[in-house]
């Protein structure tokens, strides 16, 4: 079951590598497991996983407050971890290759 809530802009912030401070990076997913259109990224320096940009302090608050209860139930989290989970680990297996740097999503 995926969410119908999106983060706005004004939710979201764009870091550095929080491992090396790089700020290259090759996008590995554009969805997350509530299909909320977060982005998961691989750091062209060190190689690094890691969600870019980033929800801010209040954009975490106002989902947890707001939408993650109604998320958070068995029969969702399997369909989530079964699907999302498995096509999200494929994929980023596939994106670090063609950065050339080890991926271990332990799927």
């Amino acid at each position: 079951m995926a969410s119908s809530w999106k983060l706005g802009e004004q939710d979201l912030e764009t870091v550095a590598c929080p491992a090396c401070g790089g700020l290259g990076h090759q996008v590995l997913a554009r969805t997350d497991r509530y299909d909320m259109d977060i982005h998961t990224v691989g750091c062209a320096d060190c190689g690094l996983v890691y969600t870019n940009p980033q929800p801010t302090t209040t954009g975490l608050d106002r989902f947890y407050r707001d939408h993650y209860a109604g998320l958070n139930n068995p029969l969702m989290n399997a369909a989530v971890y079964a699907g999302i989970g498995v096509k999200f680990c494929a994929a980023a297996t596939r994106r670090m290759q063609v950065l050339d740097r080890p991926a271990d999503c332990r799927c």
